[in-house]
């Protein structure tokens, strides 16, 4: 007994390390303690040998692998930019700062803080180091203390705005789903009615080849688009080839669309023709002759980079694996091509060239396509422009956790304790991220999903908000109820947040419904990042509405 109690002593000590929570309150009231075995699983899920004293060891060899105790992106307060530096010795730095201009200095070990002048301008700046003969480098992200607040946000202002979800709206031209174009026709709409922003779900790349898997908030990747709210006919060369025309659906075809459900399966298979067809010419014509539309397409992919071709390779190995072998989970594809970096995938890329190709085409038009349409809304007067939505996680199977299988905790989900809606728990099949290799990773792919989501935008809602400060994990296989709470880098994540709102002039409604920590969101009040109220929730103790003038004076209500 003696033994099984230290062993439980000693998974305590390390959850403690890694900040996993051993005890929470459930919206309920009820208190939890999470067993040996689901510390023991979340243990093993950082990456970490599956003995606690191993554990501990590795991961305080960890910490001290960074030169002067530093990871590679350091976020500092705008307003007091300060480093905490490790070592023994005195240190030569130099601050290039991102748009130009430096600064230098030395710094002692008994200095304490390493401390940046005042005057550093928010934004991402390269501080490099020369100490005892070597040298090191990091990027130093000096952040401001709250999110960007247009005119229309500031407290007390009142603005109202639509919501609709994009796939619901009927054009009634015949592709059975609502797209950019119809979105671009309700924000003029609306813009010319009086409303400040319209409202999306998100708009996350899913699975291109399995349309059945239509939700948005179990995307493939957060970074990239659904292809299916492109609409065929917007783009370039679709007017000018009759034998393209001839593959949209008949104007009959529209009244068979405006059915109850949205049948994305049918969508796919009016679109595809359309838009591979479309990719052929774009092809042959614009790409061959390097044309102005041909240059445009380059100069994305050259953006992108190497993200962008990581995606549409899985997008193309996807295709194939799932359409041909039934294998949706690149879980279980064949070894070689489960790691994106392998020499089998490289020649996978090489051999369809093209289809990757025509998964970036997709991207580049999604993108232009959304971007005409929240133009389209300001120049008719929505001066917000699009409130998107940013879903909590990707799905383990999708794009994303194939690309960085080191930031995505495996065998774990997302979910949330019992409350009055789920008195079970839910599990929410979303793969969390390492706390760990996000921070090792330079918060690389948080930037990145921020960054994509406040393009075209002015607003930004981040769902399940309070994953900026806590996530609930759930081990494969168990009970919701057998969860544990994991620790975030709150300050640092929040700072980024605002780095991105003001760098995009973004807002940002964080959705705080739920099992919502104590003092949470006194913190994001004070970081200007919206409340969440939905006003069927919002009641008195007597049952009765709580009145719109007692809502916080932050606050998005619904």
């Amino acid at each position: 007994m003696n033994g099984e109690a230290d062993r439980a002593q000693a998974f305590h000590a390390v959850a403690e390390l890694l900040g996993i929570e051993t005890e929470h309150t459930d919206a309920l009231g009820v208190i939890h303690h999470p067993d040996v075995e689901t510390l023991a699983a979340m243990v093993a899920a950082f990456g970490l040998p599956p003995d606690p004293e191993r554990a501990a060891a590795a991961l305080d060899e960890m910490r001290h692998v960074a030169p002067l105790g530093l990871d590679p992106l350091q976020i500092v307060p705008a307003e007091n930019p300060v480093l905490a530096i490790d070592f023994a010795a005195p240190v030569e730095w130099r601050l290039a700062l991102e748009h130009g201009g430096e600064a230098e200095g030395r710094w002692r070990p008994d200095d304490g803080l390493l401390r940046l002048p005042g005057d550093v301008p928010i934004g991402y700046h390269r501080l490099e180091f020369a100490f005892g003969g070597a040298t090191a480098s990091l990027t130093v992200a000096a952040a401001p203390a709250a999110c960007y607040l247009p005119p229309a946000l500031q407290p007390g202002a009142r603005s109202w705005g639509l919501t609709t979800q994009l796939y619901g709206l009927r054009g009634g031209r015949g592709w059975g789903m609502g797209d950019f174009t119809d979105l671009a026709a309700l924000c003029r709409a609306a813009g010319s009615r009086g409303a400040v922003t319209v409202g999306i779900n998100p708009l996350h790349a899913l699975f291109a080849s399995e349309p059945r898997h239509s939700s948005p908030y179990s995307p493939s990747s957060r970074s990239r688009l659904d292809y299916l709210y492109i609409d065929p006919a917007a783009v370039p060369g679709f007017a000018d080839d009759p034998e393209i025309r001839a593959l949209a659906p008949s104007a009959a075809l529209a009244n068979v669309c405006r059915g109850e459900l949205v049948d994305h399966a049918g969508v796919a298979a009016r679109k595809r023709p359309v838009l591979e067809a479309l990719y052929r010419r774009f092809r042959d014509i614009d790409l061959k002759k390097r044309t102005r539309p041909g240059r445009a397409f380059r100069a994305f992919q050259r953006a992108g980079g190497r993200a962008l071709a990581v995606f549409a390779t899985f997008e193309a190995l996807h295709e194939e694996r799932n359409g041909v072998f039934g294998q949706f989970s690149w879980h279980d594809w064949p070894e070689p091509l489960r790691h994106p970096h392998s020499s089998a995938v490289a020649e996978f890329a090489e051999s369809h060239k093209e289809r990757v190709e025509f998964f970036q085409f997709l991207q580049w038009q999604a993108d232009a396509q959304l971007g005409a349409a929240a133009e389209a809304g300001r120049r008719a007067g929505l001066s917000l422009g699009l409130y998107r939505d940013l879903a909590v996680g990707v799905n383990p199977h999708g794009a994303a956790a194939w690309a960085d299988q080191g930031l995505v905790v495996p065998g774990m989900g997302i979910g949330a304790p019992p409350d009055p809606l789920s008195r079970a728990g839910q599990d929410w099949g979303l793969a969390p991220v390492n706390p760990l290799a996000l921070r090792r990773g330079g918060f690389e792919p948080f930037i990145t999903a921020l960054r994509a989501n406040m393009r075209h935008a002015g607003v930004v809602r981040i769902d399940h908000v309070m994953s900026l400060q806590r996530l609930y994990w759930v081990p494969a296989g168990r009970s919701a109820v057998a969860g544990a709470y994991v620790r975030y880098p709150f300050a640092e994540l929040l700072r980024l947040v605002s780095l991105e709102s003001h760098r995009h002039g973004c807002a940002v409604v964080g959705e705080d419904l739920g099992t919502v920590p104590s003092g949470f969101r006194e913190t994001m009040h004070d970081a200007n990042v919206l409340s969440y109220r939905v006003v069927m929730f919002e009641r008195r103790w007597d049952g009765n509405f709580v009145p719109p003038g007692d809502y916080p004076p932050l606050a998005a209500a619904s």
